[in-house]
């Protein structure tokens, strides 16, 4: 589930829960801080 990208940040990606089209990434620090994601594809935003 968790990958680095080149600069050695580890990062989770999902597809949006609740139109299953936009891929969306998000940092471990944004993951342990709550950091709000909006879907580019339907405004979905989360977490809940």
């Amino acid at each position: 589930m968790g990958k680095k990208n080149s600069s050695s940040h580890v990062f989770v990606k999902f597809t949006c829960p609740n139109c299953l089209k936009q891929e969306i990434k998000r940092t471990a620090h944004e993951r342990e801080i709550g950091a709000k994601y909006e879907c580019k594809e339907c405004r979905f935003t989360g977490p809940n």
